[in-house]
């Protein structure tokens, strides 16, 4: 299998193939540490770690998903944080 982010900006990966996935959620601004939170599910066999931002796994149904992250970067007093819509299709 493979996975493509097609129309992903942020995410940065390699092929997804029999080895496993490995993506990055790349944020260029904000102050770090942040933390990453799917708000809904990732495709199936894979998961977002919430203090990398890598997307790791082995998929295990090909098809087209979107889940929706949230990302907070530590700025004190308040944080700031983005929320986006990510595109995976595994092949």
């Amino acid at each position: 299998m493979r996975c493509e982010f097609p129309a992903v900006r942020s995410v940065d990966g390699d092929d997804c193939g029999s080895g496993g996935a490995n993506y990055t959620i790349e944020v260029s601004e904000g102050k770090t540490p942040y933390t990453f939170v799917a708000k809904t599910k990732v495709p199936p066999g894979l998961k977002l770690n919430e203090h990398t931002g890598v997307i790791s796994g082995k998929p295990t149904k090909r098809g087209t998903y979107k889940f929706t992250a949230e990302i907070t970067d530590s700025t004190k007093p308040k944080h700031k944080y983005v929320t986006d819509v990510f595109t995976i299709t595994i092949t």
